[in-house]
């Protein structure tokens, strides 16, 4: 049976969406009979540590500690598959660089597009750094032998502003339907507003607290679930303490993937107010839930929520238009119940995990008949 190594730089079973899928998608291959071990150089991110283990559902965990263990991973399995960003951290530059030496052909799925790179690893580094790191992924990427794998069509965009002109396969994440429909609520109090992931400025979390202040005489009581962790926890929590919502923001800290539909479930409206996405799991997760998502216009979320059919879209770091919109849902129930269904429609439709395994499984087989 085909082995499948998957490596990327983050925990490798859950944390954020690139976590949760790329495991996600490992077990299912695994149930399928493939053989598939997860790589990768930080059991840490910004938003989570996970506990060395070295199995879980089947799927083998690899804590990669030298050049020479990724390489003779990557000489073992017969499929390499990279989960790139655009922080290009060193497990999958490295990869793509073993496999380039190598001659050997391997997969990339790009889970960013470039708007990430002001707020990722690059950022840190000098113009000139930054501009190599750059120029040996455009290298990689452009490479014969390598075939990339797009969660959404809009990160093409960004391949041309970096000069790439190569074809996409488009495969769409997924999640797992089945779960969701069995279901159980009541895990969490009820909120009024709910925000999920990396608790940081690049998810617009700011934003978000300035639309509650311009609707503080509107809507005084609203109350606003902020789940996750992050970078800039601490900064948040000051910046809400000024405009006195301690009582009305709630920080929950992290909570684990396995609670995160109750967690979903205990919000009238999902906020989505990111300055960098492409086709986040949670709001995935919350369509499929019913639940109403307001979020950014960026061309990855516009996209997934099919351009305003799905979800309310505001302008991207503009508080007075994300207040607007969350008025606008707090104050219709029917257009939330609305948007609910259409949106369960549209994700149970589109983005199961099944339906993406099965696009993976064939890509993978056309690979290994050339």
């Amino acid at each position: 049976m085909t082995k499948i190594l998957m490596v990327h730089d983050y925990p490798p079973i859950e944390g954020g969406g690139l976590e949760v899928n790329t495991f996600l998608v490992s077990k299912y291959l695994t149930q399928k009979g493939y053989p598939v071990t997860i790589a990768t150089s930080r059991l840490t991110s910004e938003t989570f540590r996970q506990p060395l283990i070295t199995q879980k559902d089947g799927v083998k965990i690899k804590h990669l500690k030298s050049l020479n263990g990724l390489e003779e991973l990557i000489r073992r399995n017969d499929i390499v598959h990279v989960q790139l960003t655009f922080s290009l951290r060193p497990a999958a530059m490295a990869a793509m660089e073993i496999c380039q030496k190598l001659g050997k052909r391997f997969f990339v799925t790009l889970h960013t597009n470039i708007t990430h790179i002001p707020f990722s690893a690059l950022a840190n580094l000098n113009p000139l750094e930054k501009e190599q790191l750059l120029n040996k992924a455009k290298t990689f990427l452009c490479s014969e032998l390598t075939t990339i794998i797009a969660p959404s069509p809009t990160i093409k965009d960004s391949f041309t502003k970096l000069g790439i002109e190569k074809e996409l396969k488009v495969i769409r994440p997924g999640i797992e339907l089945e779960r969701i429909k069995n279901f159980k609520d009541g895990m969490f109090t009820p909120c009024d507003l709910l925000t999920i992931g990396e608790v940081s400025l690049m998810k617009g979390l700011n934003y978000l607290i300035d639309a509650l202040k311009i609707l503080e005489k509107e809507e005084s009581k609203i109350k606003l679930r902020i789940v996750g962790d992050g970078p800039d926890v601490s900064l948040l929590k000051r910046q809400a303490e000024v405009f006195g919502f301690s009582d009305n923001i709630e920080f929950s800290g992290y909570i684990p993937h396995d609670e995160i539909f109750g967690m979903i479930n205990s919000g009238k409206i999902l906020v989505q107010p990111s300055l960098t996405e492409v086709c986040p799991t949670v709001v995935l997760e919350a369509l499929a839930l019913k639940k109403a998502v307001v979020a950014s216009d960026l061309s990855g979320l516009a996209e997934v929520l099919g351009f305003g059919k799905y979800g309310v879209l505001f302008k991207t770091g503009n508080a007075a238009s994300l207040a607007e919109k969350i008025s606008q849902l707090l104050q219709n129930k029917d257009l939330r119940e609305e948007l609910g269904v259409r949106g369960q429609k549209y994700v149970f439709k589109n983005f199961s995990i099944e339906k993406q395994v099965y696009s993976l499984t064939k890509v993978y087989t056309e690979f290994k008949k050339l």
